[in-house]
């Protein structure tokens, strides 16, 4: 009876089988084909995130510093008297005061004067400037420091003048001005005549990896690595103007400046290539019209 069940077991159990050298090297390699195919995918993305970031970083970099360009540039002339018919770009005797883009400026160089901080004080006692009499008072003296350049204007109050001048001294509410300031022949400027502290700013485009500069009078400032910028000059009619401008194009023909400001990437791109981003606007030059 034993040899039976025995015999009838042997007969109906399953015959074992073994993996053959030939089904481990394909396993092997199916297995293989896939790991290099999932790190090829992460190597890929990760190239392609680290390309989107350089490109993003970089096109953000021109964005950025062309914003800051453009707003300033519409700023060109803020706090000066350019409206003035007695503060002439025509009065030889006034040298530079009346201009806001200096004589300067050019396809890699802007420079020019603006009221930066958007602050103005007035006259609270009539002035009239001469040999003797530098100083004047006005409502306050905050945003006001030895060294500043100012303007004042009497054309709130429907005068014709102006003045450009260096803060010598603050005594309180009162301001005196260096010798060499410079105004309308026979100006005088009644109370609640309008004073602003301008400064000069200047945007330059240095060779090299340093990148764009801004200087507004406390030493220049980059603005960040491998960027620069090229600048084009165009009358009302949409000529090109070719820089430096005389002082009558600045001041008869000039109306748009366009700024195309370049920024690469901080790094290489997964192919070995440098990317540049480039971002361009033009700016009506608004506040800049005299006589």
């Amino acid at each position: 009876m034993k040899r039976e069940l025995k015999k009838i077991f042997l007969q109906t159990a399953p015959a074992e089988q073994g993996v053959t050298l030939m089904e481990m090297i394909v396993g092997l390699l199916i297995s293989a084909t896939l790991m290099l195919s999932v790190i090829d995918f992460f190597t890929n993305s990760t190239h392609i995130a680290l390309d989107n970031d350089v490109t993003m970083k970089a096109e953000e970099k021109a964005r950025a510093i062309l914003d800051l360009m453009v707003f300033d540039l519409r700023m060109i002339g803020s706090g000066m008297p350019l409206l003035q018919p007695d503060f002439d770009y025509n009065d030889t005797t006034l040298g530079d005061a009346p201009f806001a883009v200096l004589s300067d400026s050019d396809s890699d160089t802007l420079k020019f004067r603006i009221n930066e901080s958007g602050h103005s004080t007035v006259l609270t006692a009539d002035f009239t400037p001469s040999s003797s009499n530098k100083t004047f008072t006005v409502l306050s003296t905050d945003d006001l420091y030895v060294g500043d350049k100012v303007y004042i204007s009497d054309a709130l109050v429907g005068g014709s003048d102006g003045l450009y001048g260096e803060i010598t001294s603050i005594s309180g509410n009162d301001i005196t001005l260096k010798s060499d300031y410079v105004a309308s022949d026979s100006a005088s400027f009644p109370a609640g005549s309008e004073v602003n502290r301008v400064v000069t700013v200047t945007y330059q485009s240095p060779s090299g990896s340093s990148g764009i500069t801004r200087d507004s009078g406390a030493g220049a400032v980059s603005l960040g690595p491998n960027t620069w910028f090229s600048v084009k000059y165009y009358d009302a009619s949409g000529n090109s103007m070719t820089p430096p401008l005389s002082d009558s194009q600045r001041a008869e023909d000039l109306l748009t400046v366009e700024v195309t400001v370049t920024a690469s990437g901080d790094r290489l791109l997964s192919d070995g290539t440098t990317y540049t981003a480039q971002a361009k606007q033009k700016v009506v030059i608004r506040n800049f019209k005299v006589g």
